[in-house]
């Protein structure tokens, strides 16, 4: 006779002691500030240039950031208005000071740790144990290094505040004399999920997930009440593929034979990380085929994801609880399993954040039900329990050492080439830090060169080695690297200002003005490029076009004085003396230099 496992886990045996909970919350929160306390003095890496760095909105006030922000503008490919808003005000009291940007990003882990400690102690049945079992893994674990090591995915840990959020507030909706009430905080958080990340899209079928463990069916009065939910889902799904589609970002294309082979392998990866984390790397990028197509283990990976998946599906007639805890791991991760293969890696440790936690709580409640009642002596009941803190302590070690690599974009990129020594996007990003950040021509130049070696039709490493070979004077081989990146991507913006540069550099002022303006159909943001264009113009005495630039470069970084320095001397060659009085004043009190001469014109 086959053994029913009950729907819904009983509740504890004892009434639980009511400084329990909080004492355990206090030792998560102690072991995630200790796990995590190595990103102190880290700086900023990978897309933090953008989001951050080379960001001029964050500077505007508040009252023009925060609209612009709500306004359709896409970042990285995404729209999260609501993290872009986080960064704002971080911004407004810490510049371009990293400490505090990863401050921030910290204090949501934690927060998340005691979030996740309170929807597992719900759907537990108040199980201390298994609640602290559950939120200590997920908080403490290495994969969660990437989400909380870089300040980029801020938009990982807000989304999940607030989808965690709404899931407590589901399940309690349920127990809840005024479930209404409930229903209505959830849809609310859940909205602020979506205006986090876009990955708060899995939320409605999260749900399902949990009332089909607590009840089930799913009656029309619960489909009713899904909709608004799937909805909202649908219509940021609408602005997601739009933000998709104008992100400048790589697609890479294979057959549906080779989709499903890295999807499987991905879904089975992500599944495996979490037992056994490892090589653990910022990028796992997609494999090199060889004549017989890809790695074994690709080919294998669609048998052993439909084993899986027949399992799961088995199980249903001992229970609900295998097909809840896997159900709730697919439905957050399917929508980067990498069947549209989009961008550079097969799979990232950071898309591992909410899905891990079904699978958590399911392997916990099993363990609670099935096997620690076999232990009859309470001495192998405790000792069985200690054995399961031992990986809590394993990953918290870990986790402490991973976040060394997340220093900078030097430790963090030498770790990817030691774990993938064939991919060139390592050797790029390391050609790229020395360049932007160090300063160090000759080691970007050795850098971007290594990177051509792996791949000799890497665009934006032959971009960058015709930037640096302008710069040495080189031109003709300066402008036969620009001519290899356009072959393989001929409307990337990086190629046109960097080429446009090279042109200014040696006086072909025609061919840098089509570039630069190339580079603005592209980039209409860009006010460095704007204030380059409007020299030129400036040069070739073309004053109204000068003027147009000049003011476009002040419009998207209305902080740097010498921009409004410029647009005064411009504004005063046009006869508009008061305008640019107003200007010329505003730069020097924004630390512009201004030349006496044209002081002494505006009586200054």
């Amino acid at each position: 006779m086959k053994k029913n496992i009950s729907q819904n886990p009983p509740p504890a045996p004892v009434k639980p002691i009511a400084w329990g909970p909080a004492l355990a919350c206090l030792i998560l929160l102690i072991l995630g500030a200790w796990a995590f306390s190595g990103i102190k003095g880290h700086g900023f890496v990978w897309d933090d240039l953008e989001y951050i760095q080379n960001n001029p909105i964050l500077a505007q006030p508040l009252s023009k950031s925060i609209p612009h922000f709500f306004g359709l503008n896409y970042y990285v490919g995404n729209y999260h208005p609501l993290t872009m808003t986080v960064y704002a005000l971080i911004y407004q009291k810490a510049k371009l000071d990293p400490a505090l940007y990863h401050q921030v990003v910290l204090y949501f882990h934690l927060a998340n740790i005691l979030l996740v400690f309170w929807f597992s102690w719900l759907l537990a049945g108040r199980r201390l144990w298994i609640a602290f079992w559950v939120a200590a893994i997920f908080g403490l674990h290495p994969l969660r290094v990437e989400s909380v090591a870089w300040v980029s995915e801020l938009k990982d840990v807000l989304y999940a505040f607030f989808f965690l959020g709404a899931l407590i507030a589901w399940v309690w909706r349920s127990r809840s004399s005024r479930p209404m009430l409930f229903t209505l905080i959830s849809f609310l958080l859940f909205c602020l999920s979506l205006l986090s990340k876009p990955a708060a899209v899995s939320f409605p079928l999260a749900i399902m997930a949990i009332d089909y463990y607590q009840q089930g069916r799913f009656s029309r009065s619960d489909w009713l009440r899904y909709l608004p939910f799937f909805v909202l889902s649908f219509i940021m799904g609408m602005i997601t593929i739009q933000a998709q589609d104008k992100a400048v970002g790589a697609v890479t294309h294979y057959n549906l034979t080779e989709r499903i082979m890295l999807s499987s392998y991905a879904m089975i990866q992500y599944i495996k990380q979490l037992f056994l984390p490892g090589p653990l790397s910022a990028l796992h990028p997609f494999p090199a085929k060889s004549g017989e197509g890809f790695p074994l283990i690709f080919k294998i990976a669609p048998f052993i994801a439909a084993l899986v998946l027949a399992g799961v599906w088995y199980s249903r007639q001992y229970g609900r609880l295998l097909v809840f805890g896997f159900g709730f791991y697919l439905v957050n991760v399917a929508l980067v399993l990498q069947f549209v293969t989009v961008g550079m890696a097969v799979m990232s440790e950071r898309y591992s954040y909410i899905p891990h936690i079904g699978l958590l709580l399911a392997l916990a409640i099993a363990l609670d039900q099935y096997l620690l009642p076999k232990f009859k002596s309470g001495t192998a009941g405790y000792a069985l329990l200690a054995g399961l803190f031992v990986p809590v302590i394993a990953f918290s070690l870990m986790t402490r050492e991973r976040t060394k690599v997340w220093k900078n974009n030097k430790t963090l990129w030498t770790d990817v080439a030691e774990k993938y020594p064939e991919t060139a996007v390592a050797y790029y990003n390391l050609g790229t830090y020395f360049m932007k950040e160090v300063q160090d021509d000759d080691s970007a130049l050795a850098w971007y060169q290594k990177a051509i070696q792996k791949d000799p039709e890497h665009a934006r490493a032959l971009i960058n080695l015709g930037l640096i070979n302008g710069r040495k004077k080189n031109k003709d081989l300066a402008l036969d690297y620009f001519a290899r990146a356009e072959k393989k991507e001929p409307g990337f913006f990086e190629l046109f200002r960097n080429r446009g540069y090279v042109h200014s550099m040696f006086g072909a002022y025609d061919e840098a003005l089509a570039d630069f303006s190339k580079y603005l159909e592209l980039i209409p943001t860009d006010a460095q490029i704007y204030y380059g264009r409007a020299l030129i113009y400036q040069m070739k005495k073309m004053n109204d076009r000068a003027y147009e630039d000049f003011s476009s470069a002040v419009r998207y970084d209305p902080y740097n004085g010498n921009y409004w320095v410029a647009k005064a001397q411009s504004a005063q060659s046009l006869g508009k003396t008061e305008e640019a009085r107003a200007d010329v004043q505003k730069g020097i009190r924004l630390g512009g230099k201004a030349d006496p001469t044209l002081l002494k014109e505006l009586g200054l």
